[in-house]
């Protein structure tokens, strides 16, 4: 009997071998599903932002430009097309982006775009003054101050890390 209660032993311990790679091997499966869940996560966050970004975008170009159609100087458009725009965006962007819609935030986010619309009078200033056309300046710096919008709202406004989920 003892020697069959070594292979015995030798044997459980072999069962005991399997089921721990077994058990790594479901591991690793439940991170590879983690890993790949963060993805989509991240993958749909930035779906929505671009989403919502064409979306913003096309209400503050529109704004900005009838504004000009109308004869208002492109400094006074920026002015008035941003205030409208912060007031449209806080809500796109906070309850579809972010998922926050929490209205103290609002000073914060007029302040991203404050600085967003400065940047904006002043590069279309550049531009202006070297007879580019003001409605072509207008659209060259949606995609530039666009980005720089999302980054300053993900990271100021919304409190999210630059390169995570949160």
């Amino acid at each position: 009997m003892i020697t069959r209660e070594k292979p015995r032993t030798h044997i459980s311990l072999r069962l005991i071998s399997k089921k721990s790679k077994s058990m790594t091997s479901s591991i690793d499966t439940v991170f590879s599903m983690l890993s790949f869940s963060l993805k989509a996560m991240i993958e749909v966050k930035l779906l929505k932002f671009a989403k919502i970004g064409v979306l913003n975008t096309i209400f503050g170009y529109s704004v900005f430009s009838l504004l000009i159609f109308l004869g208002l100087h492109y400094q006074c458009a920026v002015i008035l097309g941003t205030i409208l725009s912060v007031m449209f965006n806080f809500n796109t962007i906070g309850r579809y982006v972010f998922n926050r819609c929490d209205t103290r935030l609002i000073l914060k986010f007029a302040l991203v775009y404050s600085i967003i619309a400065t940047l904006n009078i002043c590069l279309i200033h550049i531009g202006v003054t070297h007879h580019i056309n003001v409605y072509l300046m207008g659209a060259i710096l949606l995609l530039p101050l666009g980005s720089l919008s999302f980054i300053l709202n993900k990271t100021i406004v919304f409190g999210e890390k630059l390169f995570g989920i949160y």
